[in-house]
């Protein structure tokens, strides 16, 4: 856990220097980017993802944990009304590069990754806007065994044969963000799950957005 929020601290102290000096043009751009008939398109970057995944019974009946930092979502938006935003995003994320920063004492080899559809909405003001979303999704923990008679070495929650576990999970998911720019949105978010089956599961971190409003007054300067 300590290794998770130092990574959560070094992504959050590099938010601030991406951020430009506030001023009226962009003010004026914020409230036209949030009126009533927009539509927009986001495509960001998850660098740092606390994950978690209830293994079932055959497999420990625990909580496997982990940090990815390979991740992505896509996401579409509409305002319904002015400063309310209804969304929809589809999201992947892996701990396969987490793994090998965050190191392995086994030779065997847990990887996690989940899928995840999300619909919801938020309320927007000014640079902030904050929100919620239902989201359904697929969270699979895959073991490969270690070779016990080359001297590998297995972890002994998961034993020596490998396996893929699947589980189906529904979640609520909670955000906040600020908009760095006028195209840059940073991200926190949470999101508890319970897994089909029984178990809880959640995901917590931070994105990074890329947003293109389809207003051109904004996307041509």
């Amino acid at each position: 856990m300590r290794r998770h929020l130092l990574l959560y601290i070094a992504v959050l102290l590099t938010i601030p220097t991406m951020a430009q000096e506030p001023n009226f043009r962009d003010a004026a751009r914020y409230r036209q980017m949030c009126q009533q008939g927009v539509w927009s398109v986001g495509l960001g970057i998850e660098p740092v993802v606390s994950l978690t995944h209830p293994t079932s019974g055959h497999h420990g009946g625990h909580r496997f944990s982990t940090v990815g930092i390979y991740g992505f979502t896509l996401e579409g938006g509409y305002f319904v009304a002015d400063n309310l935003r209804l969304s929809a995003a589809l999201g992947y994320v892996a701990n396969d590069w987490g793994g090998m920063l965050l190191g392995n004492p086994y030779d065997a080899i847990s990887t996690l990754s989940t899928f995840r559809l999300k619909l919801g909405g938020h309320w927007h003001s000014g640079r902030w806007d904050f929100g919620g979303r239902f989201v359904w999704g697929r969270s699979t923990l895959n073991y490969v065994a270690a070779n016990v008679a080359e001297g590998g070495t297995n972890d002994d929650r998961f034993g020596e044969e490998s396996f893929k576990d699947r589980r189906s999970i529904v979640a609520v998911a909670y955000e906040a963000g600020y908009m760095l720019t006028p195209f840059l949105r940073a991200t926190a978010f949470y999101e508890p799950s319970l897994a089909r089956g029984g178990g809880y599961a959640h995901t917590l971190g931070v994105r990074l957005t890329i947003w293109v409003p389809f207003i051109s007054s904004i996307a041509c300067k």
